[in-house]
């Protein structure tokens, strides 16, 4: 376990320092937007929209991408639902199995909530799950050339399952919001 954290400890220190450059990114877009004419709360909320949905996606590659360490090759699994049926068999939670097909589900969260939330368009929950899909497999597709990694359909299932949770949790905020008085 020591051998999994130090890794993502040093891509953590990246990771804020990247989340910082985002903060002077979010200001400029939210400059831009201004200077279109946005009212301040609108460009305001869609800079912040956008920095959120560039984090998220950075997280995720951050997450996915770092080669697992004494995982060397390539291992591949194409039938659905076997790695999630072997994680629930195990029964724990500390153990590699449970804890990867949670944080496959969790990763994908933000991506949906701020996805759904960015472009209302997109709110639908089958363009979430579509948009998460097929961001999922590149990434899988990308975990088998890197090495290091475990491509599953395992995988994109949970990750799909994540960014529909997050849009569902979005719509149920955007509901409730709808609901209040607001004066």
């Amino acid at each position: 376990m020591p051998q999994l954290i130090r890794p993502v400890g040093l891509e953590l220190t990246r990771l804020v320092l990247i989340a910082v450059a985002l903060a002077a990114i979010g200001g400029c877009l939210m400059f831009l937007r201004r200077r279109d004419r946005a009212p301040l709360d609108v460009a305001l909320h869609r800079a912040v929209l956008d920095a959120l949905l560039v984090l998220s996606i950075l997280v995720i590659l951050v997450v996915t991408l770092v080669p697992q360490p004494g995982l060397g090759g390539r291992r591949v699994s194409l039938v659905p639902f076997r790695e999630i049926r072997q994680a629930i068999s195990e029964g724990t939670v500390a153990g590699t199995g449970l804890l990867a097909v949670l944080g496959n589900v969790l990763v994908f969260v933000p991506f949906g909530f701020v996805a759904s939330t960015r472009w209302p368009s997109l709110a639908r929950l089958s363009s979430i799950a579509v948009a998460a899909a097929l961001f999922s497999i590149s990434l899988e597709v990308a975990q088998y050339f890197m090495g290091g990694r475990s491509s599953s359909i395992d995988d994109v299932l949970l990750n799909t399952a994540g960014a529909t949770l997050g849009a569902l949790a979005a719509w149920a905020l955007r509901e409730l919001h709808a609901g209040r008085d607001p004066g």
